[in-house]
């Protein structure tokens, strides 16, 4: 939806390639401050070869959402990956504005009906109402540990726009992070 490739070069042996760029970019009111752009690049792994996913998608639907299309934004987004995760990866999709909900319980996609259920969940997502983001994050990590498997890469997709209270977020994120889960 909103990319672009700097052809920063692959890295070598599995490591993070570092791109430094420099030279005639001066910016300011008085072009006093030279601007210096560093890059960072991983390796490409192709989505098939990756572990098997257990992903929660925490999706913010507070009134904020709606300003500049950003939730249509995140719905677009979430389309081009519904095609793509693999039948073994468990998916979750909480939403949260003033309190957070599951509107797709951690399943297997597995079958092309949960496929379609998880595509009309995402279709009922609208905005409105405050921003609980620690009711979202909360009741996200408690979906990816309904099926936490070691093997597995187990993370919680946080996606929102900031507006709200996050008094308590990183706190809890560390507390996650030491299970393993991100």
């Amino acid at each position: 939806i909103a990319q672009v490739d700097y052809q920063y070069p692959l890295p070598k042996d599995n490591a993070v390639g570092i791109t430094i760029r420099t030279g005639n970019r001066l910016i300011g009111p008085n072009r006093e401050t030279e601007l210096i752009a560093i890059g960072l690049k991983g390796q490409e792994i192709p989505f098939e070869q990756l572990p098997p996913l257990n992903l929660a998608f925490v999706i913010d639907t507070s009134g904020s959402m709606a300003q500049a299309d950003k939730l249509e934004w995140v719905k677009e987004a979430f389309y081009l990956f519904i095609d793509r995760v693999r039948n073994e990866d468990f998916v979750s999709l909480v939403v949260f504005n003033n309190d957070a909900s599951v509107v797709f319980p951690s399943k297997q996609i597995g079958n092309e009906t949960n496929r379609e259920d998880l595509k009309q969940a995402v279709d009922s997502l609208s905005p409105g109402g405050g921003t609980n983001l620690i009711a979202g994050l909360e009741t996200g990590y408690t979906q990816v540990l309904s099926n936490f498997r070691k093997e597995y890469t187990n993370r919680v997709l946080f996606l929102t726009d900031g507006v709200g209270d996050s008094t308590g977020l990183l706190d809890m994120a560390e507390s996650y992070k030491q299970m393993d889960m991100n």
